[in-house]
């Protein structure tokens, strides 16, 4: 197991477009499985409150018997999912932790255990458990560390993925509320680039063409007024709360009531500027 191995097994693992979920830590148990040629493997599932483990997926002879079984945290598996920290047990003979109730049960002959915890972020989701019985060799430092590369890659990617999710479903409601406002806001990163124009700013400004991405001093020629103020906001980092000015589309002039804000991050850091306007032109 060398590094050319490593790079093929992350580039096959990220095939398997894995989730943050306990089917998807079972799809990648059973392919640690196939690829070290244990005897057996199991995912159990955690929880920390009760501090029980669940047969979830059993990979080797036993699968019906064992899948859907409870037990409290006991034995190389509990203590990997008591302390969250991998485990090798090259020898069973040699360690107090192992319990023989399953090997018993089973008839199983156990002679070499390896355990990972299975993780997002700090929260425990489960634990993977690979088991080479009598007639197989004994785990070795190789083949531990090489598996535990991959799980903390794996538990990495999945933590991005979850990331990227809440991403984009934050954008995806922020869009949903900036596209419905009643007003027409237009949004400018610090680089002056548009990054919002929603639909009413479009109707209002008699706008046919969405310019978002494009940089805000493209909108000069048709709407020079906005585009001033909102570049003021922008490197000034002054905000007005409430102001005016005439703007004429097509030989018509409409009357603009509008406010700018600063945008920022989550931190606080601002990032940006924001006009929010309304043709005024009736009420005024």
């Amino acid at each position: 197991m060398d590094i050319d191995s490593l790079y093929r097994d992350i580039i096959e693992i990220k095939k398997l477009n894995l989730n943050t979920n306990n089917d998807s830590f079972s799809l990648f148990v059973k392919y640690i499985h196939n690829r070290i040629s244990s005897s057996a493997s199991t995912y159990f599932i955690a929880d920390e409150s009760k501090k029980t483990l669940t047969f979830h997926s059993v990979n080797g002879a036993n699968k019906e018997e064992l899948e859907g079984i409870s037990f409290s945290y006991t034995g190389i598996a509990g203590w990997c999912a008591e302390n969250k920290r991998p485990l090798l047990v090259k020898n069973i003979k040699d360690s107090p932790l192992f319990s023989n109730k399953v090997d018993y049960a089973t008839k199983f002959k156990t002679r070499s255990v390896m355990a990972f915890p299975c993780l997002y972020m700090d929260n425990l989701l489960g634990v993977a458990e690979f088991v080479n019985d009598e007639s197989n060799v004994e785990f070795n430092d190789i083949v531990f560390k090489y598996c535990k590369i991959l799980f903390d890659i794996v538990s990495q990617d999945m933590y991005i993925r979850k990331l990227e999710s809440v991403v984009k479903e934050l954008s995806f409601r922020s869009d949903c509320a900036i596209n419905n406002l009643s007003g027409g806001f237009i949004g400018v990163d610090n680089e002056g680039k548009i990054i919002f124009f929603n639909p009413k700013a479009m109707e209002i400004l008699n706008i046919g063409k969405n310019y978002v991405g494009e940089d805000i001093k493209k909108l000069s020629e048709e709407i020079p007024e906005l585009v001033n103020i909102l570049i003021e906001t922008l490197k000034t980092g002054r905000t007005i709360k409430r102001g005016e000015f005439v703007l004429s589309i097509s030989k018509a002039q409409k009357k603009i009531g509008y406010s700018t804000i600063n945008l920022k991050t989550v931190d606080g850091a601002v990032n940006g500027a924001g006009i929010i306007f309304q043709d005024i032109t009736r009420i005024g």
